[in-house]
């Protein structure tokens, strides 16, 4: 599993960033059936393409119901873990916890052929989820 520091994060990954609600394992297939065990109940999944996970990532096809009928998109997931190279930290918890060095973090985007497709999923979609599976926000402080 790859390990990121906090300019990596900014610099080289892609989409929103949480903290996952899972303790840490070493094993990083486990971690990763985890994540998708934890995230696939909140989506409309394309029983064509399903779910799969590829080194790192979790990938799920899903489908958005539109009035007209149904538009695919696809949710990546990323997962890693944070470490800590200098004195820059994250926060949780209105700036009173911080995040631990080698905690597993999720960084998630969602591609789509239509640019509003992917708005609506953010939201509309995305803010559910996002409350009902515990992902927590962070803040960074130097």
């Amino acid at each position: 599993m790859r390990s990121y520091t906090i300019h990596d994060l900014g610099m080289n990954v892609n989409g929103q960033k949480f903290i996952l609600p899972m303790g840490d394992d070493k094993d990083d297939q486990n971690i990763l059936k985890k994540t998708l065990e934890l995230f696939t109940p909140y989506f409309d999944i394309d029983s064509r393409r399903g779910v799969g996970i590829d080194k790192n990532e979790c990938r799920i096809h899903c489908l958005y119901e539109g009035y007209d009928g149904y538009y695919p998109y696809e949710i990546t997931f990323e997962v890693f873990r944070l470490k800590y190279d200098n004195d820059r930290r994250l926060y949780y918890n209105d700036k009173i916890s911080e995040v631990q060095d080698g905690q597993l973090m999720v960084a998630l985007y969602v591609e789509a052929e239509q640019e509003l497709l992917i708005e609506l999923i953010d939201i509309k979609v995305l803010p559910n989820m996002i409350e009902k599976t515990g992902l927590k926000g962070y803040t960074y402080q130097l």
